[in-house]
């Protein structure tokens, strides 16, 4: 489940996250003061942070309690995402893989995701291809803008905060003249903007450093 904004969480979230064994989390602060701000106050012990550094052995650790612990009563983990959709570009791809092999039950709860929600803002009906985030590697970066223009749908991608002002210059530079740019920054944020333009207009794009969503179409 995303977290997305306090007052969009989905009823079915709130109710789960109530009675759930576990919360599985990026930020044990972060997701405390989500749900606190929807209404919501959970003792602290139910959150457990799984993140990046959250090595294999920790994880066969916590599933060996999960499963001890299954056998004397139901157990209900509800793994929620900071700013997205889960596993969209985002942590939980090894819980969905260790909840399978270890036959757990697994539902999704929709939500927000940024990709789906800068489509539906840019009015683009159709098939789209999500590239998820451009390399850092500049070899590999350039080579990834340059096959965008091979694309005959729309092709969307993110960019983190601080090497989103430097992508209209790199994209203007891999594209054809007459390709139109969709981009949503911050969206849903205090500084929450939308630009629509053509390729040979990007460089006059100033961007903030915020989270943005690219769409090439």
């Amino acid at each position: 489940m995303p977290l997305g904004h306090p007052g969009e969480m989905p009823i079915a979230a709130l109710e789960l996250a109530a009675h759930c064994s576990f919360i599985l989390c990026e930020s044990k602060r972060g997701a405390q003061s989500h749900f606190k701000r929807a209404g919501l106050e959970l003792p602290d012990e139910r959150f457990l942070v799984f993140d990046k550094k959250t090595d294999s052995v920790q994880y066969q650790q916590f599933l060996d309690e999960l499963i001890n612990l299954s056998l004397k009563q139901p157990v209900h983990l509800l793994l929620v995402s900071d700013a997205g959709m889960p596993i969209i570009e985002d942590p939980g791809a090894k819980w969905v893989e260790l909840a399978e092999e270890n036959g757990f039950q697994i539902h999704v709860i929709g939500g927000a995701t940024a990709i789906t929600s800068a489509i539906a803002r840019a009015g683009l009906n159709g098939p789209f291809t999500f590239g998820g985030f451009p390399p850092r590697d500049k070899k590999a970066r350039a080579s990834f803008f340059a096959a965008i223009a091979g694309y005959k749908h729309t092709f969307g991608f993110y960019e983190a905060p601080h090497r989103g002002p430097d992508v209209p210059a790199e994209l203007q530079a891999a594209l054809p003249a007459r390709s139109r740019v969709f981009v949503a920054v911050d969206m849903g944020g205090e500084s929450e903007a939308f630009h629509r333009l053509k390729a040979s207009e990007l460089k006059r794009l100033r961007l903030p450093k915020k989270p943005v969503v690219f769409l090439v179409y």
